[in-house]
């Protein structure tokens, strides 16, 4: 079996390098990821058509990048800290945000993904602004 913060690294390269097949193979078939209730695509996404969802919604609003994310491991979660650029597609304003992600993975596979933003309020104003 994997050690999760592997699984964890493996999904992180993947999306890095936008290899969709790679990122599909990491994600457990009970796979839930938990966004914030007061951002414009709140809720839990499952399995991978949960996560090519959570990634069009946003992929309306704003560019995503990610920057600078580091991986520590704690039994079978993974707590990853990193910094989202986001790009408004309305306005072209950027905002980089602190973030923490909170991995579960279950059979060698990641099951979960708890997302916490730094300042909420924040994204949603930058997701709401028109050019």
């Amino acid at each position: 079996m994997p050690n999760p913060k592997d699984v964890v690294d493996e999904l992180l390269a993947a999306v890095h390098a936008d290899d969709q097949a790679r990122i599909e193979q990491v994600f457990h078939p009970e796979l839930a990821i938990h966004e914030p209730e007061n951002l414009p695509y709140p809720g839990t996404y499952r399995g991978v058509a949960g996560f090519h969802a959570i990634k069009a919604k946003i992929g309306e609003l704003a560019e995503l990048g990610i920057e600078d994310w580091d991986a520590v491991q704690a039994g079978d979660r993974v707590l990853v800290t990193m910094t989202g650029v986001f790009t408004s597609k309305r306005s072209g304003r950027t905002v980089r945000m602190p973030m923490v992600e909170l991995y579960s993975v279950r059979d060698g596979r990641i099951s979960e993904i708890d997302v916490f933003y730094k300042d909420t309020a924040k994204m949603s104003v930058l997701l709401a602004e028109l050019s």
